[in-house]
């Protein structure tokens, strides 16, 4: 199992119940906060809607109404299970205080500034309205993910510590990943990135090992898809012990090249698949009779159960965050927990 730095991936979940206790420090001002030192979000909602915010740090603010007065009921909920909503007094929106970790979601965000904010690592601003970000100041970021928007270009130049890079569903052409030596995740599906810039993706991934490998997203099984990736291409991903897949529609399958016929790839044998909702993980595909084994993704064993069909509901209690599943040898799958 891999090495995962960022604890909001790793985050601990329970079998059954959850411990998760959202930390709330003592009252504030803002007298207490260095005001050059903050991330800007700006929002197509309108004032009085809310917003979808997760935190982990402490003695976080959110000048709400962007006055820089600590009002009442500015104070973030950090470190909880879940996303918090909180109520927006001005479209535009100042964050404040020791983040660590960040997602915001399904916010109809339509600008940021992370330029002020260096020292975060973990961030997320994935199913917003985005069409520019730049994060080329957040050095210490060992996550990223910012899928389901309207971006052009993304770039991580100088960004060496990143683990993980999602950026699928949006419109990107290219991406520079090179000198990221502990890159292990990368999804790039539904862009559009053609076979020369795929080709620089291919060149910088770093190389894997099989018992540390690689995970590539690169494409949609659909007539949406703009990516292209030569089966030679996909050929050298694997050299290099990366995992190419694609999304049929229902699960990420084995992936042979643009070129590959769609038709071949969906009669492939079915893959594990898995899906969390209202705290129930719901598995198909399975191997009867192999032990079923979820992880987080540092390799911390959250339970193990026998699979006694090929499709089963657990009731579980599931943090934020990416973990594994297996079934078996070479029975794998990807989860991500959103809320």
């Amino acid at each position: 199992m891999k090495t995962w730095t960022t604890s909001l991936l790793l985050a601990a979940a329970t079998f059954g119940s959850l411990q998760g206790v959202a930390q709330q420090p003592a009252q504030l001002s803002e007298r207490d906060y260095d005001l050059t030192e903050y991330f800007e979000l700006t929002s197509a909602l309108d004032v009085g809607q809310q917003v979808k915010l997760y935190f982990k740090g402490s003695n976080v603010w959110i000048d709400l109404n962007n006055n820089q007065q600590f009002d009442e009921g500015e104070q973030a909920l950090v470190n909880t299970v879940n996303y918090n909503m909180y109520t927006l007094g001005s479209q535009t929106i100042r964050v404040y205080g020791n983040v660590e970790e960040f997602l915001c979601r399904e916010s109809c965000l339509t600008a940021v500034d992370f330029t002020h904010f260096p020292r975060i690592k973990a961030l997320g601003v994935s199913k917003n309205e985005l069409t520019e970000i730049d994060i080329t100041k957040n050095v210490e970021l060992d996550y990223f993910e910012c899928n389901s928007n309207k971006l052009t270009e993304l770039d991580v130049t100088g960004l060496n510590k990143l683990t993980l890079i999602s950026c699928q569903d949006n419109q990107i052409s290219k991406l520079d990943i090179s000198n990221k030596p502990v890159l292990y995740y990368l999804s790039v599906a539904k862009n559009k990135i053609k076979e020369a810039e795929m080709e620089d993706i291919v060149v910088n991934l770093p190389q894997k090992t099989k018992i540390d490998k690689g995970y590539l997203y690169v494409a949609v099984l659909s007539p949406s898809e703009g990516n292209i990736m030569t089966p030679d291409q996909v050929a050298r991903a694997k050299a290099k012990e990366w995992d190419v897949e694609a999304w049929s529609g229902t699960a990420w399958v084995d992936f042979e090249g643009t070129e590959t016929s769609l038709e071949n790839i969906l009669q492939a044998a079915p893959r594990l698949t898995a899906y969390y909702n209202e705290g129930v993980l719901h598995l198909s595909h399975l191997n009867v009779g192999q032990k079923i084994m979820l992880y987080t993704f540092d390799g911390r064993l959250v339970f193990e159960v026998d699979a006694t069909d090929e499709t089963l509901s657990i009731p579980c209690s599931l943090r934020i965050g990416y973990y594994l599943i297996t079934n078996g040898v070479g029975h794998i799958a990807k989860l991500f927990v959103a809320e």
